[in-house]
């Protein structure tokens, strides 16, 4: 069995489209996945863990996109794979077990049903 990278993924930037302009959202990632390895995507809370794994499951929808960077899944660009191609992808490479910040985050007893408004650079994002 090979060792070569079954995920490689360089200079990953994602944005936030906004009518003041782009925001940066993930800036640069960077990493490789080798063939039978496991792998943990950690970070702080809101750091683009989360879009990222998106990303790589070419599940970005406006108003997020990839802005730069390559992901190479078996060595091959998911950028000009198909949607039914991807979606076959999806079912044999990626395990994603998402998160579910309500259910976890304390900030959800303050927030009725986690229905919190926040407003940053003229962006606003509803978690909920």
């Amino acid at each position: 069995m090979s060792n070569a990278a079954v995920l490689e993924i360089s200079g990953l930037d994602i944005a936030l489209a906004g009518a003041a302009g782009d925001m940066q959202l993930v800036d640069g990632v960077s990493f490789a996945i080798p063939r039978g390895e496991a792998f943990g995507l950690v970070g702080e809370s809101g750091c683009g863990k989360s879009i990222t794994a998106l990303a790589v499951m070419g599940l970005l929808r406006a108003p997020l996109r990839r802005s730069a960077g390559r992901i190479l899944l078996d060595g091959r660009d998911i950028a000009t794979a198909s949607e039914a191609e991807m979606r076959e992808l999806r079912g044999r490479h990626h395990d994603f077990p998402g998160t579910d910040d309500c259910a976890q985050s304390a900030a959800a007893d303050r927030a009725a049903d986690c229905r919190d408004v926040r407003a940053a650079s003229g962006y606003v994002v509803e978690a909920g």
